[in-house]
């Protein structure tokens, strides 16, 4: 009997549970609430000015636009009356010549001569033995200067028939001596073309 009792109290207990929350579930209401957020209106838009850099830029733009008036005839007068006389006074000198100075700088050709240059030493070139003993003969032509002290210089081969003869001529050239030539009575330097023959006979 005590047995029977207390599973029928357990029983009851674990009846009891479920529709006791059946009874609570009807007796709460529960509503669902939706809440809307109301969102602020987006603010107007606003009108960027501009800087007063770009103002000014802009205003300097409109001003070169503008057409420069043409000049007065007073700012005419102006520039056209320019003062020339410091010209010749000292403000301004012509540059003097040295004529004497000039004539010995400078490099004439025998045309331009009053005296022409007169050797005072002129050594033969030496004919090349394999050349002579061969019977070949030639010409060389040289072109020189002669300066104010009678001196050769710059010694040089404008033409030759053979080159076996060339270096004896150069040799030879380079040891000449000259009375030097005279231009209104000064010696100058003069530049003198020599033509110096081989000949086997």
């Amino acid at each position: 009997m005590p047995a029977m009792t207390g599973l029928v109290m357990g029983l009851a207990v674990f009846l009891l549970l479920p529709v006791a929350q059946w009874i609570d579930a009807l007796t709460t209401k529960h509503k669902t609430q939706i809440e809307f957020a109301d969102l602020a209106p987006p603010p107007p838009m606003q009108i960027i000015e501009e800087h007063e850099e770009e103002k000014m830029d802009q205003k300097d733009i409109e001003d070169l636009k503008q057409d420069t008036p043409p000049p007065s005839l007073d700012m005419l007068e102006m520039a056209f009356s320019t003062n020339l006389s410091g010209i010749g006074t000292g403000d301004f000198a012509m540059p003097n010549f040295n004529v004497g100075e000039d004539l010995e700088n400078m490099i004439f050709e025998m045309k331009d001569l009053d005296e022409r240059p007169r050797a005072t030493v002129q050594t033969k070139p030496q004919y090349p033995l394999d050349l002579r003993q061969a019977g070949i003969g030639g010409r060389v032509e040289v072109e020189f200067l002669v300066d104010p002290t009678g001196s050769v210089r710059n010694v040089k081969i404008i033409s030759s028939t053979n080159p076996g003869f060339d270096e004896n001529v150069l040799r030879a050239v380079r040891t000449w001596r000259f009375e030097p030539g005279k231009k209104n009575g000064k010696k100058v330097t003069v530049r003198v073309r020599q033509p110096i023959p081989f000949s086997t006979k």
